[in-house]
């Protein structure tokens, strides 16, 4: 662990001399950043339920999972097979930490429900911090 330490040390206290040290500098950064990461899991991903709970979640994780883990109750009559759109859910904030929503979810929804930040919870994958409004419909 002290090599990593001193490492560190080394990246964040050398002087930046020139656009090619500044190159180099950043990709031992990003490369740290990944190490790191993986060394000690992914934990800056949360999902924020309006009215409920907030769940940290790994990179990756489905806003349906996250509902689980937050006993956040979200319906889903087809079993996350992309094909009921009874999981929508209004994105609040932080769109741009989720997944792209691919042709078929857009169709699923249409174009307005994508318009006023509708998701599958299914089908959205995490990647930062987002907040989230499950509707009720019951």
């Amino acid at each position: 662990m002290a090599v990593t330490i001193s490492y560190f040390n080394r990246l964040f206290s050398w002087p930046l001399v020139g656009n090619i040290e500044v190159f180099r500098l950043e990709r031992e950064k990003l490369a740290m950043k990944s190490w790191f990461k993986r060394l000690v899991g992914d934990v800056s991903c949360e999902v924020h339920f309006e009215d409920g709970p907030t769940v940290a979640v790994s990179s990756g994780t489905t806003i349906m999972d996250a509902s689980k883990q937050a006993k956040v109750e979200i319906d889903s009559f087809c079993g996350e097979n992309l094909s009921c759109s009874t999981c929508k859910v209004i994105i609040v904030d932080g769109a741009k930490c989720l997944s792209k929503a691919s042709a078929e979810e857009q169709a699923l929804l249409g174009q307005v429900m994508v318009k006023k930040n509708y998701r599958l919870s299914c089908q959205a994958k995490v990647d930062g911090v987002v907040h989230v409004k499950v509707p009720k419909y019951f």
